[in-house]
């Protein structure tokens, strides 16, 4: 096939990324069509490594899902190399080769709300051992054994989100009667104003400080109520990039990356957990169970392990995540009869982060008056 595209976009796990990276260490010598110097160098160079490690081509579609297209070996092996080598050459010499784009570098985090007091962080802990043993005494309710319910709530308070915001989203799931019963009062997320800002969706100032703590955030509610927007505003707050994925009815390959003809396709997922930034995946109750398994490897640690391409990326310490539900992962409800039940891994991931986004009037009015002109 020909070849086609900025040479630095192509993926250094690829036959011609490989060349291209070889070719580049020549430091721009120029290129001859019959018997090229530097071809034949880098040619030669390559043989042994193609005869002890062969390199992948692209995925050759006779062979299935699984199959890889490979160069033969032997005498044709090494001829068809130094064809691909003088190709790609010609191809470097007559396409100058753009700079990739940079990834944008992050800004400082925005300076945090008035830091909570002892008071606050220990009357939190407080309620959290007092609801342990309230869905214990109650078998299969609940499970409040992660300690990640402590360590989030305290990263959120100290960020500046309020007690009582953090034990209504524990609390989240639950029927209106056993958050009675539990002594969980309702929170209305949109109050939290901890500093004057433009105008936004109510919520967003949660879901700001949520994202600046390094909480997972988990926005649920109906479709066209704005928690895209929210995502996209705590993105702008926290001074970070702002990646988007929908997951729509998709596979593990939206988190992990693809195969193309003659490329890796690297995820938008990848590029904000190995270089920052926020990254919201969008309808994630809608996703294949796969996509939950993906992002549990993803932010159980400080690395992930992408067995789409064999990298292991280390997790950039301005990583965040923000996903966008219609649910609460809980299942389908009647108006989203096709929404997913996750598992306890991934809801208790979000747990501390679950922010209910509903129709803000104020905000439908303000739009509707910028388009109908009206002041």
């Amino acid at each position: 096939m020909p070849l086609v595209g900025n040479v630095t976009d192509w993926s250094r796990d690829t036959q011609q990324g490989v060349i291209r990276d070889a070719l580049a260490d020549l430091k721009g010598a120029g290129h001859l069509r019959s018997k090229c110097p530097a071809c034949d160098s880098v040619w030669r160079s390559l043989v042994p490594k193609l005869g002890t490690d062969p390199l992948r081509f692209y995925r050759n579609p006779k062979m299935g899902e699984s199959g890889r297209q490979e160069l033969p070996h032997g005498r044709e092996r090494s001829k068809r190399l130094r064809h691909k080598v003088y190709e790609i050459h010609a191809y470097m010499a007559e396409v100058p080769s753009e700079p990739a784009p940079a990834v944008p570098e992050a800004r400082p985090v925005r300076p945090a709300a008035p830091a909570a007091n002892v008071a606050d962080l220990e009357r939190f802990y407080r309620e959290v051992q007092r609801l342990r043993e309230f869905v214990a005494s109650r078998d299969g309710f609940d499970v409040l054994t992660s300690m990640r319910v402590v360590i989030d709530g305290a990263k959120a308070i100290k960020a500046g989100a309020p007690v009582e915001g953090l034990l209504a989203s524990i609390g989240a799931t639950w029927q209106a009667d056993t958050r009675s019963q539990a002594r969980i009062p309702a929170y209305d997320y949109g109050t939290y104003k901890p500093r004057p800002s433009r105008f936004a969706h109510r919520v967003s100032e949660y879901v700001a400080t949520l994202v600046q703590a390094d909480v997972p955030v988990w926005l649920h509610g109906p479709a066209g109520t704005g928690k895209s927007s929210a995502a996209k505003y705590a993105a702008e707050q926290a001074g970070l990039p702002y990646y988007e994925v929908n997951l729509a009815g998709a596979m593990a390959s939206a988190i992990k990356g693809k195969d193309r003809l003659k490329s890796f396709v690297e995820s938008e997922f990848a590029r904000a957990y190995e270089h920052g930034g926020v990254c919201c995946l969008e309808e994630f109750d809608a996703a294949h169970p796969t996509v939950a398994t993906a992002v549990n490897n993803a932010i159980a640690g400080d690395e992930f392990h992408n067995d789409a391409d064999g990298r292991s990326i280390k997790r950039h310490p301005d990583f965040r995540l923000v996903a966008t539900a219609n649910t609460l992962g809980t299942g389908a409800t009647k108006e989203f009869n096709s929404r997913m039940k996750l598992d306890g891994a991934t809801l208790d991931r979000f747990r501390m982060g679950r922010v209910h986004v509903g129709l803000d009037v104020e905000l439908e009015r303000s739009i509707f008056e910028s388009i109908a002109g009206i002041r």
